[in-house]
């Protein structure tokens, strides 16, 4: 209706025309009411959403800087901690040093700025020095005799009192030399005299300290304590074997740092012991002596320090004579209390362990399972812990590092040896341990099928395989025969040194027999015939290799010892068409020895094989070798993942293999790997896929190799959502 119309009829005053004009008007505010309200609700939803977003920046920003803090406070915590170990140790030393001069100046002395041997004048030596020209059976009836015991104990008195450690090492030379003389008979020595002499046990013990530690040393340890004795007069007279149980636990120790190592750590407990704790918890000293303590077990708790080795002896003494521990720490061997003594948490979380973690030691599997397992933590790595301890990993539950983390340390904080245990196979990454569920037996917890798995030597800090434990556990290495084979090796050390090679052998060959399954003697005779002049045979390197093959085809670690032999010593002599049939039963004998296969032992080994065909230049073969090793092991996709990067490192500088490469890879992945299953399945798939994608990259074929990384992920996205 047009507007001249509306006017002519509110002329006329036609109610019709104010009717229609009032309508007009009342749409139109209607209309405006509309627009302004639309208006209104979109100007607040743009300051909604720029205020969700300034929240959410600032919440990242906050989330961040907490971040870094925490970070910066771990390192802080970190760098503090070393620096009052290293403090610690500074302090050890100078106090050693100032206790030693000041005794000097009380003697008379001129103090001296740091420790020394001065050179005693021979006209002014101490007459009690005669007795080390003397003579003492070691072996035999007259060993046990009264006076020859008397005699014995004589001149480890005269050797502390005046510090003449040159003499007294001449005597203990003079006298083990005539010993040995009497039971080296033929070439060989008789170890049933050995065994059964009251005294050349600690003779040897004591001749391997003297000549391996500097005089200083001698004469720092050797500081008598206030109202007693010194340390190194303990450990040299006392009758609870106390030095030959160290010398036991150290066995295979080279270096006079190691040595000089336990003794100080050992020096430093023993002064803050009574009498009557230096001898119920000798194992115990003699495990926090031996163990590292870069390979104490690791401590995230933040704001609190970890205790130190002296308050992890302090502490585990104290829960022993309370009655905290579910084991006797008293009689447990010092190479099993290493995996007690290595917690490197504050006394906190020590303490907690002991009053909330009630379980028996033979069940102690079950604290695997007491962490619940949180889904969250492995998709999205969640970190749910306002504090990374025992107590918030309980509560909030975690992932397998979390459950293993807490199972060990709860199960050392309680007394009971155990090791946290890592490993990789067709689920992806694993994290489980291992502990002693009884005095004899180690028991493996939280593996779910994975039974090849890798941890550290508290001792040694080498890494090492599992399997450790079950050699542990077998009554063959244990017990008496540990003990048997130590002593032997130790003998057979002191013979090589006194150049009675042959006789050092035979001590060898018998602790081989004795401990067959344990590693320590295999590598000794190793290292003794490398060093061995003349050098060993051919023939002789290739029977000792046999022999290990033969003895343990079940274990892979001795395997791959007598796959080193060959390729040093054997391979380089022998024919080449020999050489690579041998290699080719050497990893069939590998792959076979395992249920789940040792991914690094039989990458070893092919690359073994690959090394040798490269020599001959013989590349047709290489890729005939890894097409095939691509399907061997593509049921072990953690071995097939390092066969992919051995293959790709081959063939991808040269044209005529890299397509070949790519299209098996490809297949045997479509064929053989991308299967399905569970999240941590998938994650393990996924992580082949991208490493395919990216080799299509390197060669140049872009669009393919993008293709198959969105591919990839897009089924971990899917696998995310359906955990």
């Amino acid at each position: 209706m047009k507007l001249s119309l509306i006017s002519r009829s509110l002329r006329r005053g036609s109610a019709v025309g104010w009717l229609l004009l009032i309508l007009v008007v009342a749409v139109a505010g209607i209309s405006y009411y509309i627009y302004m309200e639309r208006a209104e609700k979109a100007r607040i939803a743009m300051l909604d959403r720029e205020r969700l977003a300034r929240e959410k920046e600032a919440r990242e920003a906050a989330l961040k800087i907490i971040a870094n803090l925490q970070q910066q406070n771990m390192e802080l915590w970190k760098n503090v901690d070393e620096s009052i170990r290293l403090a610690h140790e500074a302090w050890l030393r100078e106090e050693e040093a100032r206790r030693l001069a000041e005794a000097r100046r009380r003697a008379g002395e001129h103090k001296p700025s740091k420790v020394e041997v001065t050179p005693v004048d021979q006209d002014k030596k101490d007459p009690r020095v005669a007795v080390f020209d003397k003579s003492v059976a070691l072996s035999g009836i007259a060993a046990g005799k009264k006076g020859n015991m008397d005699r014995m104990n004589e001149v480890l008195n005269v050797a502390c009192d005046t510090n003449e450690w040159n003499l007294f090492k001449a005597f203990l030379e003079k006298n083990i030399k005539d010993l040995l003389a009497r039971v080296t008979r033929m070439k060989e020595f008789n170890m049933e005299v050995y065994s059964e002499s009251p005294l050349m046990p600690q003779a040897v013990a004591i001749y391997n300290l003297i000549k391996t530690l500097p005089e200083e040393t001698l004469v720092e340890l050797n500081e008598a304590v206030e109202g007693g004795d010194s340390f190194l007069k303990y450990i040299l007279t006392n009758k609870d074997n106390s030095l030959i149980n160290l010398s036991r636990a150290a066995t295979g120790s080279e270096t006079g740092s190691d040595w000089e190592r336990y003794l100080r750590t050992w020096h430093v407990l023993w002064k803050k012991s009574s009498p009557e704790w230096r001898a119920k918890y000798q194992p115990l000293a003699i495990a926090c002596s031996i163990v590292r303590e870069d390979q104490l077990g690791g401590c995230q708790t933040i704001g609190q320090m970890p205790m130190d080795i002296v308050q992890v002896y302090d502490r585990f003494c104290a829960s022993a004579e309370a009655g905290k521990l579910k084991t006797d720490i008293t009689k447990m061997e010092p190479s099993d209390l290493i995996y007690v003594v290595n917690v490197r948490l504050p006394y906190s979380e020590m303490e907690w362990a002991q009053k909330n973690v009630h379980l028996s030691r033979k069940k102690w599997s079950s604290a695997y399972p007491m962490v619940h397992y949180l889904m969250e933590r492995a998709t999205q790595n969640k970190n749910p812990y306002k504090e990374y301890t025992l107590k918030e990993i309980l509560k909030e539950g975690g992932v397998c590092r979390d459950q293993g983390y807490f199972a060990v340390n709860t199960a050392r904080c309680n007394g009971i040896p155990a090791a946290y245990v890592t490993g990789d196979g067709n689920r992806g990454p694993h994290a489980w341990f291992v502990y002693m569920d009884s005095a004899t037996h180690w028991q493996s917890a939280g593996g779910y099928g994975y039974t090849s798995g890798m941890t550290s030597d508290p001792q040694t800090g080498k890494r090492v395989h599992e399997s450790l434990f079950a050699m542990r556990s077998d009554p063959k290495t244990s017990g008496s025969r540990n003990t048997q084979m130590r002593d032997l090796l130790t003998m057979s050390n002191l013979l090589k040194d006194f150049g009675l090679d042959d006789a050092a052998w035979k001590l060898l060959a018998r602790a081989r027999e004795i401990a067959s399954t344990h590693p320590l003697p295999w590598e000794m005779s190793i290292d003794f015939m490398k060093n061995k002049e003349p050098k060993p045979t051919t023939e002789q390197w290739k029977e000792m290799s046999d022999s290990i093959r033969k003895k343990f085809k079940n274990r892979p670690d001795f395997l791959s010892l007598a796959e080193e032999i060959d390729e040093e010593f054997v391979r380089p002599f022998q024919d080449s068409s020999d050489t690579a049939k041998a290699l080719a039963r050497e990893r069939r004998q590998l792959d076979r020895s395992t249920k789940d296969g040792r991914a690094d032992l039989s990458v070893q080994s092919l690359r073994r094989q690959v090394d040798h065909l490269l020599e001959g230049e013989k590349n047709d073969e290489v890729n005939t070798l890894f097409k095939k090793a691509l399907r061997d092991y593509s049921g072990k996709l953690d071995t097939l993942s390092s066969v992919m990067d051995m293959y790709w490192g081959f063939a991808k500088d040269n044209p005529k293999y890299t397509n070949q490469a790519l299209s098996s890879m490809e297949r045997i992945y479509r064929s053989k790997v991308e299967t399905g299953g569970d999240y941590f399945k998938i994650s393990q798939e996924v992580r082949l896929q991208k490493k395919l994608g990216n080799f299509f990259i390197e060669a140049g074929d872009d669009r393919k190799g993008e293709k198959i990384i969105k591919k990839a992920e897009q089924r971990l996205e899917t696998a995310k959502k359906n955990a």
